[in-house]
């Protein structure tokens, strides 16, 4: 399986049991306890990324409901579970939270690896007893770019279109968290032009609302004020409907 794996993606790949440290610092795949994983060599390289949607952290995520500020931004809420069209699937926790929650979500994402992570993930959640009925089968997932899929017409639109680009670069010189050690190493900072071109795209595709989710402290993307924003410590969504096709965050009280 290893062996296959790196041959498709065109990525080393270690077997188990191999010493990281020892090993001239690159991404590589990595076999441990037959999961595929993705792994930083060289010394203090962080442990290695597995994509797992049982974790006791995302369980607690769904336990939250509606009411959580990424639910409430897609307008998720008492009896209206909207599709939603994750256009940067990344590694799939919030569109996996959407899914638990009720709505279909489907998850676009053009890297090969975090794909290939993403596929195993969900091959592994639809696997496990009882997933039939629960969030492995409101999850879809797709490999290719988004802007271009929304532009062709090689999606059915959604209520709402979901977006979490790479953050900008941060401005301190603290490490920032594993997980996003990793995309940056995979994709690099983030390219504001594709984020707004890609934000524009969304605009004219979803037929209610786009939502973006930005660090706490930034400008919105292409200057565009939202109609709504969900402010967190850390970081925030911002809301933006659809004109003339859409009703307000709060349109059910």
């Amino acid at each position: 399986m290893a062996d296959l794996l790196a041959t498709r993606l065109e990525m080393p790949c270690l077997p188990p049991g191999s010493p990281r440290d020892l090993v001239e610092p690159q991404l590589v795949l990595w076999i441990d306890a037959g999961l595929a994983c993705l792994c930083q060599t060289g010394p203090k390289a962080p442990g290695p990324l597995v994509m797992d949607f049982s974790t006791p952290a995302l369980q607690r995520r769904a336990r939250q409901g509606v009411s959580q500020s990424l639910a409430r931004a897609c307008g998720l809420r008492s009896g209206l579970r909207p599709r939603i069209l994750d256009v940067t699937a990344g590694l799939g926790r919030d569109a996996f939270v959407l899914a638990a929650l009720g709505s279909e979500v489907t998850m676009v994402e053009r890297h090969p690896v975090l794909h290939l992570l993403l596929e195993l993930a969900l091959t592994r959640l639809r696997g496990q007893t009882g997933a039939a009925e629960g969030p492995g089968r409101r999850l879809d997932l797709i490999c290719g770019d988004a802007a271009h899929l929304m532009e062709d017409g090689n999606l059915e639109a959604p209520e709402v279109v979901y977006m979490d680009p790479m953050f900008p670069p941060r401005r301190k010189a603290a490490l920032v968290k594993k997980e996003m050690q990793f995309l940056k190493a995979l994709l690099g900072e983030e390219n504001t032009m594709e984020s707004e071109e890609l934000l524009r795209r969304a605009l004219d595709f979803a037929s209610e609302r786009v939502v973006v989710k930005r660090p706490r402290i930034s400008d919105p993307l292409i200057g565009l004020s939202p109609d709504h924003q969900f402010v967190g410590r850390s970081h925030r969504y911002d809301l933006y409907l659809v004109p003339d096709r859409a009703s307000g965050p709060d349109s059910d009280d």
